[in-house]
């Protein structure tokens, strides 16, 4: 019986070898699909863990949907903070700012792409509950200041003191590059 499959087998050599290459290829294909699974994964959930790691509580106001409104949720009044820090126990409080930024516009005037990724945009705080790190040149000291973070910098070829125009919902802005910054 053996010695027949063998036969068999080494009758129709290209039918052995292209069904031993569609177990290798098909092998290869499901381990690289865990590994990227694993990958895309293990960095969600870096990021999830450590941009409000130093922080214990978060005071937003009433999530109310309404469809004809881009806004996410109506701001609550700045005097809050300065209540919030009057609590027991709170060593630190900050207000902040935040939503989607509609793009970076490249050097050669196309925006950017991030492959699905939002792109976030809030205002600077100094505060040590804050998850971004200035690593290069300095913080945003006025309105027209921005930091973009390392990847969109070295991808992009920017530098510091570079003019990066920006997209808004209310249009295109001109920002001096003044930092960059890692999470």
């Amino acid at each position: 019986m053996f010695r027949i499959t063998v036969k068999g087998l080494l009758a129709r050599k290209l039918r052995l070898l292209l069904s031993a290459l569609s177990v290798v290829l098909g092998v290869a294909f499901v381990a690289g699909a865990f590994a990227l699974t694993d990958t895309l994964s293990h960095t969600f959930d870096k990021i999830v863990s450590t941009a409000d790691a130093n922080v214990d509580v978060t005071v937003r106001s009433a999530s109310a949907v309404d469809p004809d409104s881009d806004d996410d949720r109506t701001p609550v009044p700045a005097s809050l903070v300065d209540e919030i820090k009057t609590v027991p126990g709170v060593q630190t409080a900050a207000g902040g700012v935040g939503g989607q930024l509609i793009g970076v516009v490249k050097k050669d005037g196309k925006i950017l792409k991030t492959g699905g990724a939002p792109t976030l945009a809030f205002n600077w705080s100094d505060d040590p509950t804050s998850p971004l790190k200035v690593v290069q040149g300095h913080a945003p000291t006025s309105a027209n200041q921005v930091v973009l973070d390392q990847h969109t910098v070295d991808d992009q070829h920017f530098a510091v003191g570079d003019t990066v125009k920006v997209v808004t919902r209310d249009g295109v802005e001109a920002e001096t590059l003044v930092g960059v910054v890692k999470f």
